[in-house]
């Protein structure tokens, strides 16, 4: 354990290797480890986090602009409900309670 690093910080997340890492605001980053597996995380709260293989992060991707305009419709009209199946038991949900 790294001098001042609290033992819950400690998870999976910290012990795979990164390539690359990117901020995308507040204190969230998206990761891209050694076998190109990308981790969108919260580095305030390890344990909510989302692990996408090669395959489900172009799906995710591909859904970017229809999560954005639920995301919208949430804020705004305050009515909506999205899901989408981007592989395995893993889906993007938006819905008005939350956006």
């Amino acid at each position: 354990m790294a001098h001042g690093e609290t033992k819950t910080k400690q998870s999976y997340l910290y012990a795979v290797k990164k390539k690359h890492s990117l901020s995308i605001g507040s204190s969230r980053y998206v990761d891209v480890d050694e076998k190109n597996e990308v981790t969108i995380r919260d580095e305030e709260n390890i344990v909510k986090h989302a692990v996408f293989t090669t395959s489900r992060w172009v799906i995710f991707c591909e859904q970017i602009p229809h999560i954005d305009t639920a995301i919208r419709r949430a804020i705004t009209l305050k009515v909506t409900s999205y899901r989408v199946h981007v592989g395995g038991n893993w889906h993007v949900t938006v819905t008005d309670e939350m956006p």
